[in-house]
């Protein structure tokens, strides 16, 4: 799509390394580091699991929609990665589907 001229632009509203804890987010190196495209800091988890536990998902929401804005606001076609559900991040699978339902609130 790059090399057609779309303009592309990658979130991942929240990072989810693979070492745990706040490790560099590898999807957001990855495409960084191999193409042009825009890809904007994601929410460490820990800062995540702090809202979540305090009962402000409000809040994280409204952080990760002003991200996207702020980071897809040039971009015809936006690629979002979700988290993927594990034992720790049992939450991951409503939160996914709590993003994907209106990214642009």
């Amino acid at each position: 799509m790059e090399r057609k001229g779309v303009r592309l632009s990658v979130f991942k509203p929240i990072a989810q390394p693979r070492a745990g804890g706040d490790a560099p987010d590898q999807t957001t190196a990855i495409v960084r580091a191999n193409s042009n495209l825009p890809a904007a800091e994601p929410l460490k988890m820990s800062h995540v699991e702090s809202l979540l536990s305090s009962n402000q998902k409000d809040v994280l929401m409204e952080e990760i929609i002003a991200n996207y804005h702020a980071s897809t606001q040039d971009a015809e076609v936006v690629l979002v990665e979700g988290l993927v559900p594990t034992r720790k991040h049992q939450f991951a699978q409503s939160l996914n589907f709590e993003i994907a339902k209106n990214p642009e609130r």
